[in-house]
């Protein structure tokens, strides 16, 4: 480990030197890539390690250091791995506001021309040993929980005994100090403690069994069945102890799952969830395990399943990729890197092909000529180099630019090709001789992206200078200057007509520009740091930007809108490109990988969307193949669960449709409205069979009897009413509630009926003579959703005060209570065997819960707005949720198909990589 690790532009080496000397006589060991990097090393790869390594980042100012891409690498890994930062200015002859954001944050120490040298470097001394302890424990640990995750959270590697201890303390007595624990050693620290307690419990069953082999000696049993015991003993104990860690492993790859998903690394999640599974299939082989157990395994994969739009993942490259590009035949996928090379992969599999070495430093760009036969690659080196795909050899050569070349295009014809460089200028070559046909000058800075039109007609140029230029490629001429960023630009793409191009700034934003005019047509705003890269989709309706914030966007041309976001990179993502048929998104990122994303819609985990308005209510038919759901736009819809298709419609209410429910056999369906009234429909038809009024206010819940004979519906007019469903008359209204009724369930015996309520309460009633059982109390706000259990023991109650309880039913006692959501709680549902609760919230998740414990087994998110209503089906294996945004989500839960689906998903990726094909054995060919 070092005290320092000193980033800087090479123009203020000689400042450097001076300050890295200073250090080293003050006896702070500092890291300085002249004398850390060998030779023959990977020299991102040593600066990684360098940064990690060091207490303190510091990073010295100046316009160099400011506007160097790398330099800006060192900072973005510095903050992704939480370290201590401090800027000083050497410097300060720029605008102050290009410089990175984490660097505004911190206090700057100034080390000008015209500063104290002396006074300056004393207070960076005093900086330095500001909380050292805190500092040097937080680099421990940090090392020590990155290797964790780069060796695939190896149990080996976890913190043990003093070491756990110490650093659980670390965590809890240092809150407020910087830098923060990041979220990699919290994790770290977690595991341990889980796994040290499972350690726990399987060495005291190990005790136990011993104690009890030394009482049957002592008792003087023969000796030989005593042995037999004990033996016997020790193999049960062994089994024992196996089981406990193997089920603590298997809770630690499901929770590392969730992490991994909300964290934005779906297809990371993937894969973990499938480890999990393999895991728990291993151990119900060996033993009956736990519901909760299982269940979050399921939560874990059904999450993944449903989320991952991400298809594969290329690791290669051993630095940042800074540019992805696809062959015209869609077939092959190249990608260039900060460490040189230019990797050639088959997008069918994934497999590397080869890779292109000759460069000697950093690959900024590679592009496909039209035929696809050749390749041009762009480089730091300040060299073009052209490539014969068929071979992989060098064709030649091409130099000319002072500086890197940052950016390379073929013209349509495939006859020339345009390179843009950091020496401010563009350069046309001829393809079939090499020569340098002239060079376009006018940029007043770097040349970041070069682009040819579709039409062959225009090459456009984005620079450092914060302008586009468009120019005739034929004459050399300028044709016009677009202005409006308020930053670099990095990127700039044609749509396929020729009409528009699109331009992405380090001002955060994309522009879509009129070719025709110049005029901007449209500013898209909503990445959070720097735009690397613009795409148009091969339609045209569609772009994709991507980011220094680690996403990927994709937009809606026409409109301006955001179609959705794509989160899966660590660092910042540099390229990214659509394959010719558009299928596929593919981006190269800093974090060293190439991920290939689905733009198409997973088929077998559905969401269904046809309403207009929130979704208040689902339920499921007793077969488990139609699902009802009532909207607030007036209408039922009856799904067919098996093709994910509406069947039809319903119409009548007035209003919004709060409630709905199928009779014990599936013929009939119950809806309540806002309206005031019931109706209920043939299932078969959708027809209208009656009109059941009485209530004064909206009725917001409907429940049949178990025998299907009594229909039970709540109403904001603070009563319920039980109706005869063969005459549709009122047999009775139950008084007693001080405001709207919002739930009824009947007792899975038909005896008991449960009402929740605004007034904060629930009601047990006695169904046959409408007398009031008993109240339960216990929620501080209103009561939206109560349930029983399948074996009627249980009851389960919602509340807008964020929480969930649950009853025992026959003596009214609070069995536990369930925190976790962070807004009110609108529904919840028993699974058919009575192991698990799902809870759905309007902080937009569902919760899943183990009912024995009470204790949070899984969170599910992916829904926009509130979920109103969740419901398991009559056989377990579908769990449905309605939500204000308008849709239903079907998440299955049956273990075996979320395996098969899961390694579907991951094929591609299972071929080349042959040491985790075990995530599928026996689920793929």
């Amino acid at each position: 480990m070092s005290d320092v690790f000193i980033s800087y532009s090479r123009k203020d080496k000689e400042f450097v030197q001076t300050l890295y000397g200073a250090l080293e006589t003050h006896n702070r060991s500092t890291w300085i890539d002249w004398r850390n990097i060998p030779l023959t090393a990977d020299w991102w790869q040593e600066i990684e390690a360098g940064i990690e390594a060091a207490d303190t980042f510091v990073f010295v100012i100046s316009p160099d250091s400011v506007a160097s891409k790398v330099c800006t690498q060192e900072i973005d890994y510095a903050v992704y791995r939480g370290k201590r930062l401090f800027p000083i200015v050497w410097r300060d002859d720029f605008d102050m506001q290009q410089a990175h954001a984490a660097l505004q944050k911190h206090n700057w120490i100034f080390f000008r021309e015209t500063d104290d040298f002396d006074q300056a470097f004393k207070n960076l001394l005093k900086a330095l040993d500001t909380d050292l302890n805190y500092v040097r424990q937080h680099t421990r640990l940090l090392l020590r929980a990155i290797e964790w995750n780069n060796k695939g959270r190896s149990e080996s590697l976890l913190l043990r005994g003093d070491d756990l201890e110490q650093s659980e303390q670390w965590l809890t007595q240092n809150q407020g100090k910087a830098p923060e624990p990041t979220e990699l050693q919290q994790t770290y620290v977690s595991n341990s403690r889980s796994v040290e307690e499972a350690n726990q419990q399987a060495a005291r069953i190990l005790q136990k069994a011993a104690e009890q082999g030394r009482r049957l000696v002592r008792l003087g049993a023969i000796a030989g069945i005593v042995g037999l015991l004990i033996a016997g003993g020790s193999s049960w104990v062994a089994y024992l102890a196996q089981s406990t860690l193997m089920a603590t492993n298997v809770r630690l790859k499901s929770a590392a799952s969730n992490e991994q998903f909300l964290s934005g690394q779906r297809f990371d999640a993937l894969l973990k969830a499938l480890e999990a599974g393999q895991q728990l299939k291993l151990l119900n082989w060996i033993t009956q395990l736990d519901g909760a157990t299982q269940a979050q395994v399921i939560a874990a994969l059904s999450q993944a399943v449903y989320g991952v739009n991400e298809r594969n993942t290329l690791n290669g490259h051993q630095s940042y990729v800074n540019s992805v590009s696809l062959s015209p035949d869609g077939k092959t996928l190249a990608s260039s890197g900060a460490d040189s090379t230019i990797t050639l992969w088959n997008l069918e599999t994934g497999a590397e092909i080869r890779t292109l070495t000759g460069h000697q430093s950093s690959v900024n760009s590679a592009s496909f000529s039209p035929d696809g036969k050749t390749l041009a690659s762009a480089s730091a080196d300040s060299t073009v180099k052209l490539w014969n795909l068929e071979t992989g050899e060098e064709i030649r050569t091409l130099i000319g630019h002072q500086s890197y070349v940052n950016s390379v295009s073929f013209s349509p014809d495939g006859k020339i090709l345009a390179s843009g460089s950091a020496d401010n200028t563009i350069k046309l070559w001829n393809l079939e001789t090499g020569a340098e046909i002239r060079t376009l000058t006018g940029h007043q800075s770097y040349v970041n992206n070069v682009s040819f039109s579709p039409d062959g007609r225009i090459l456009a140029s984005g620079s450092a200078d914060n302008t586009i230029k468009l120019w005739n490629w034929h004459t050399g001429a300028e044709i016009r200057t677009l202005s409006g960023h308020q930053g670099f630009v990095n990127s700039v793409s044609f749509s396929p007509d020729s009409k528009i191009l699109a331009s992405g700034s380090v001002d955060n934003t994309v522009k879509l520009w009129n070719l025709e005019t110049g005029a901007e047509i449209r500013t898209l705003t909503g990445h959070q740091d720097d735009l690397n890269s613009v795409s148009f989709s091969p339609d045209g309706k569609t772009l994709a930007s991507s980011s220094d914030d680690s996403t990927i966007k994709l937009w809606n041309v026409n409109t301006g809108a955001e179609i959705r976001t794509f989160s899966g990179h660590y660092a910042a993502v540099n390229s990214v490109s659509f394959s010719p048929d558009g299928k596929t998104l593919v981006s190269g990122s800093a974090d060293r990988t190439i991920k290939l994303w689905n733009l198409e819609t997973a088929a077998e985990i559905r969401a269904l969307s046809g309403h207009r308005a929130d979704l208040n209510s689902v339920s499921f038919s007793p077969d488990g193949k139609t699902l009802a759901s009532g909207s607030w736009d007036k209408t039922i819809k009856l799904w067919n669960l098996e093709t994910g298709t509406e069947m039809r419609t319903l119409t009548g209410h007035q209003d919004s449709v709060n409630s709905v429910s199928f009779s014990p056999d599936g013929k009939t369906l119950a809806s309540g409205g806002r309206d005031k009234t019931i109706k209920l429909w043939n299932a078969e038809t959708g027809s209208e069979i009656r009109t059941l009024t009485g209530h004064q206010d909206s009725v917001n819940s409907v429940s049949f009897s178990p025998d299907g004979k009594t229909l039970a519906s709540g109403s904001r007019d603070k009563t319920i009413k039980l109706w005869n469903l063969e005459t549709g008359s009122e047999i009775r209204t139950l008084s007693g509630h001080q405001d709207s009724v919002n739930s009824v369930s009947f007792s899975p015996d038909g005896r008991t009926l449960a009402s929740g309520s605004d007034d904060s309460t629930i009601k047990l009633w006695n169904v046959n003579t409408g007398a009031e059982i008993r109240p339960l109390s216990g929620h501080q706000s209103y009561v939206n959703s109560v349930s029983f259990s399948p074996d009627g023991k249980t009851l389960a109650s919602s509340s807008d005060d964020s929480t969930i309880k649950l009853w025992n039913v026959n003596t009214g006692a609070e069995i536990h209570t369930l925190s976790g959501h962070q807004f009110s709680v609108y529904s919840v549902s028993f699974s058919p065997d009575g192991k698990t609760l799902a809870s759905g919230s309007w902080d937009k998740t569902i919760k899943l819960w183990n009912v024995e414990t009470g204790a949070e087994i899984h969170t599910l998110t992916g829904h926009q707005y509130p979920v109103l209503s969740v419901s398991f089906s009559p056989d377990g294996k579908t769990l449905a949720s309605g939500s204000a945004d308008t849709t239903i989500k079907l998440w299955v839960w049956d273990f075996d198909r979320l395996m098969s689906m899961g390694c579907s998903w991951i094929r591609v990726y299972l071929i080349t990589h042959s040491q985790d094909r075990s995530l599928c054995r026996g689920y793929l060919p």
